[in-house]
């Protein structure tokens, strides 16, 4: 029950927030369906759980969210300086890495973060393995992902502070 509550609530966050219509009753009404009705396809796909439902981990999240924020702003930076450093600047590479994060939610929060960050994406998912593309070879490394790893696991709770 505590999961279909916690996925009440953040649909009714995000209504409100997309909508701007809080002062309508019939818009609330209608968004009041909305989320009834979101709730109510969760449970008939059996995703109300953990995973289909992790909003026990926000308070996790929001430190990593800053921490990937101030990440992306400085490959933001690295990557303009790259472009406008002209020939020999950028060298195009692929790693593969060896995730420990279990398959589900984990690893798609680490696959995309890894995307988000500009100059890198994620190009496969396979087994326990990512295949991520960086424009230079020096940028992406496995200790540099390792890292990104240990805090994606440390804000989802899966791997104890240390």
């Amino acid at each position: 029950m505590g999961y279909a509550a916690g996925l009440a609530v953040a649909a009714s966050l995000l209504w409100a927030s997309l909508s701007g219509r809080v002062d309508d009753p019939m818009m609330i009404a209608f968004g009041a369906l909305a989320v009834m009705a979101a709730v109510l396809t969760a449970w008939r796909i059996h995703s109300l759980d953990q995973e289909g439902s992790p909003y026990g981990n926000i308070l996790g999240l929001a430190p990593y969210t800053f921490w990937l924020i101030g990440q992306i702003a400085l490959a933001n930076i690295n990557t303009v300086q790259r472009i406008i450093g002209g020939r020999g600047a950028i060298s195009p590479t692929l790693v593969r890495f060896r995730t420990q994060t279990p398959p589900g939610f984990a690893r798609f929060v680490l696959a995309n973060s890894i995307t988000l960050t500009p100059g890198t994406v994620t190009v496969e998912v396979e087994d326990d393995a990512l295949l991520v593309h960086a424009l230079d070879e020096r940028a992406v490394t496995a200790e540099s992902l390792a890292k990104m790893e240990r805090r994606v696991m440390r804000a989802l709770g899966l791997l104890k502070k240390g």
